[in-house]
């Protein structure tokens, strides 16, 4: 992991590797700017300017958590697939610096 560009703020989103949903995959938004496509046991890196940004994913339903960005910060997002009506459902929690670091090293970038 490293720091975010000067001024700016730093997001990863990750999934760990998992066989629930491990087909899987969805899109990632700040807000409607695209970050990109989270697959099973991978990662995404953003920078993004401080203040409050909502992260959203969706299949067939939209699930997002609002974060307050601070300048020089990291932030992490763990994403996950919990079960729906017809494909999985994009499940996003805001995690510590500590457990984001410990749980990304065995990801990979999505790209």
């Amino acid at each position: 992991m490293t720091a975010p560009d000067n001024g700016q703020s730093r997001l990863y989103v990750y999934r760990t590797s998992s066989i629930k949903g491990a087909g899987i995959s969805f899109n990632v938004n700040a807000g409607n700017t695209p970050i990109g496509i989270i697959r099973n046991g991978g990662y995404l890196v953003v920078d993004l300017p401080p203040g409050e940004h909502e992260i959203s994913a969706k299949t067939e339903v939209r699930r997002s958590v609002t974060l307050p960005f601070k300048p020089n910060e990291i932030q992490c997002v763990k994403a996950s697939v919990g079960f729906g009506a017809f494909v999985g459902r994009p499940k996003l929690e805001a995690v510590s610096l500590e457990q984001c670091r410990n749980e990304i090293a065995g990801t990979k970038a999505s790209l």
